[in-house]
């Protein structure tokens, strides 16, 4: 059976909602939105199949007009669901443009924070926030697998908590190693990808992330002469695309990133198809959450260069 998705996103404020609101499938209740933020309700997911994974990407239409920080998110999902996240992009499509997700979707998109189906709030650790960049436009990837046996319909809501006016918040920001120049020939291959610190920056949390044709990823901090693995997935599964292994610090003992230190990963595939698969289709990225005391923004090394995101 062929699943089906409305494209209606519906965003309710609290200041109120429109007359006849978005639509809701019998059962689902996300309550109201919060006080201090924002409500967006996902059109309904039809017709998932049992033990069918569907990795589902919205646009919302929101533009962030300025540096907009989030406190805490919180989901809501009928049966079916199993997380919704919270993304930023710069590729705008229409408000209520909804699809499976793509390679090229996962590439604009840029992770804010994720959360369980069961209402259960991700807020920032200690008094860190997640920022969402001026220019921006809000978007969200929701997640079903139908455990059951029969074909059901599902929904999602997300709530967004605003940081309070007021408050002194330290921003939580992203650092990628990547090398966007990546290019797979059929067949096994590897690639390797150095990093050299041009700061410091402390990470309270970070992923690998690959793509389907992955085989293996490892990465290791190197500060002196002492050589540290902060990732190693000797045998990777394909669903770490979408829900890869996640590493916490603690926010008084966090991977300390000096300036000169050197971070390497390294990345092993199959490619399993008959031309080159290049960056995008698939990937090689050590990616961290990181204390922005000093407002430095996301930062990336791309291919050992140091550069914006």
């Amino acid at each position: 059976m062929r699943l089906v998705f409305a494209v209606a996103v519906a965003s309710l404020a609290a200041c109120g909602t429109s007359d006849s609101g978005p639509e809701l499938l019998p059962g689902f209740d996300p309550g109201p939105p919060p006080v201090n933020g924002t409500q967006i309700i996902m059109a309904p997911v039809r017709n998932l199949v049992p033990g069918v994974s569907h990795e589902i990407c919205s646009w919302t239409g929101i533009p962030v007009d300025s540096d907009l920080d989030v406190r805490k998110i919180q989901a809501f999902q009928l049966a079916g669901g199993h997380h919704v996240a919270l993304y930023v992009t710069k590729v705008a499509l229409p408000a209520g443009t909804s699809r499976e997700c793509t390679d090229a979707d996962m590439t604009n998109f840029r992770f804010v924070a994720g959360t369980a189906n069961d209402g259960t709030p991700n807020e920032a650790p200690g008094d860190l926030v997640y920022r969402l960049p001026k220019g921006t436009t809000i978007a969200v990837q929701h997640h079903y697998i139908n455990a059951s046996d029969k074909v059901v319909d599902s929904q999602s809501a997300l709530n967004i908590y605003y940081a309070d006016k007021g408050t002194t918040y330290t921003p939580s920001a992203s650092m990628a190693i990547l090398d966007t120049n990546l290019t797979l020939p059929p067949g096994a291959s590897t690639k390797d990808v150095h990093c050299t610190m041009n700061r410091d920056l402390d990470a309270w949390f970070s992923i690998p992330h690959m793509h389907k044709y992955g085989v293996t990823f490892s990465a290791t901090l190197t500060h002196a002469s002492t050589v540290t693995p902060i990732a190693t997935e000797p045998t990777w599964d394909p669903g770490y695309e979408f829900h890869p292994p996640e590493t916490y610090y603690d926010l008084a003992t966090p991977l300390a990133l000096k300036t000169g230190d050197s971070i390497d990963v390294h990345c092993g595939w199959n490619n399993t198809t008959d031309g080159n698969l290049k960056f995008g289709n698939e990937m090689c990225v050590f990616f961290a959450a990181t204390i922005d005391r000093t407002n430095a923004g996301n930062l990336d090394c791309d291919g050992g260069d140091w550069g914006t995101f």
